[in-house]
């Protein structure tokens, strides 16, 4: 190989460590950590998180647009792959606890402009029907009637919090992946068809107008 395309292919390599590192850092010690740890935990100098990301905010979008793809290619291969409703659902929730997206996307807003920044909105709103498409995929197979999209997400968002106190990361996230399978059996369980599902909307809204 020469010089140029491995330098490009190593260039391509610490840029994958690096987001990868700050979203587990962010997630564990919030948006504020020191970069010095991400880097530590990519396995780069700090010189090199600079020259991919000049600063925190850029690393930031970095990693909300790696996560958002990441998420959005699962969900297309959920759909081509995965007829059955119940296992669909249930795949693409577990990728997405390991891709954290549910930790991150809630800290991220506010720090960056979900709203106005258009290839941050583009990669949501990729995102938003194809998961509306697998929940109608499990609503098919069973899903309760009272359950909707914003309260899936919104369950999700609570099982992707790091456990308090001295936890393993590894306990961490096996007792994360059983308490959603947990939780999807009680999504497949009988409902109650007189209380109100939350949408998508009803969450990022939270209660408030729109911007």
């Amino acid at each position: 190989m020469s010089e140029a395309p491995r330098i490009r292919v190593d260039a391509a390599r610490n840029r994958e460590l690096l987001l990868g590192a700050a979203r587990d850092v962010f997630v564990e010690q919030g948006v504020d950590a020191p970069l010095d740890e991400v880097a530590r935990r990519a396995g780069v100098g700090i010189a090199t998180l600079y020259r991919r990301f000049p600063d925190r905010v850029a690393l930031m979008r970095g990693v909300a647009l790696d996560v958002l793809g990441r998420v959005t290619a699962e969900a297309r291969a959920v759909l081509a792959e995965e007829p059955d409703g119940v296992r669909a659902l249930g795949r693409y929730l577990h990728r997405s606890l390991d891709l954290r997206i549910a930790a991150l996307m809630p800290v991220f807003d506010g720090r960056l402009d979900l709203h106005h920044d258009g290839e941050l909105r583009a990669a949501r709103d990729a995102l938003a029907p194809l998961f509306g498409a697998i929940v109608d995929r499990a609503r098919a197979a069973g899903l309760r009637t009272d359950v909707g999209t914003g309260d899936i997400g919104l369950m999700v968002i609570r099982l992707a919090q790091p456990l308090p106190g001295r936890f393993s990361a590894e306990f961490d996230a096996t007792a994360a992946h059983k308490q959603l399978d947990l939780m999807l059996a009680g999504m497949f369980a009988p409902g109650d068809p007189s209380t109100d599902r939350l949408s998508i909307d009803d969450v990022r809204h939270g209660g408030v107008a729109p911007a």
